[in-house]
């Protein structure tokens, strides 16, 4: 069984359960939230190894996020898996460009999510800023 935490940052109820189930079942340790806001707190004070963060979410969108996590001293050593609806190629560029290792497009597949997060998990975490 993986010891790896995984923190799943998404405010569609459904998609949320389905990522859960999936990384459970891949034996992954799992916590999940609703919104960017709370997001940064767990990121502050029990930093998972990787974050699946959804870009279109109220109250703080992932961008947001991922700019507020660049920001942060000492920064987390959490890996960031951005998680969209949209194919738009400049979202996905701005959001590696600020430190995100991947994406993954909706709907996801389960043998794509646990490729994804385990070669996520093998890269180096980034050290620097945003």
């Amino acid at each position: 069984m993986s010891s790896e935490r995984i923190l799943i940052v998404e405010d569609d109820a459904g998609i949320r359960n389905s990522l859960r189930w999936s990384l459970q079942v891949a034996g992954y340790s799992v916590a999940e939230t609703t919104n960017g806001v709370e997001a940064l707190e767990i990121l502050r004070s029990e930093p998972p190894d990787v974050m699946l963060l959804d870009l279109s979410m109220p109250v703080m969108n992932g961008l947001v996020v991922l700019a507020e996590l660049g920001e942060m001293r000492p920064k987390p050593l959490t890996r960031v898996v951005v998680v969209t609806a949209h194919r738009s190629t400049s979202l996905v560029v701005e959001a590696m460009r600020m430190g995100a290792s991947d994406y993954l497009v909706k709907p996801i597949h389960a043998g794509d999510l646990w490729n994804c997060i385990a070669a996520t998990i093998a890269r180096p975490v980034a050290l620097t800023g945003s």
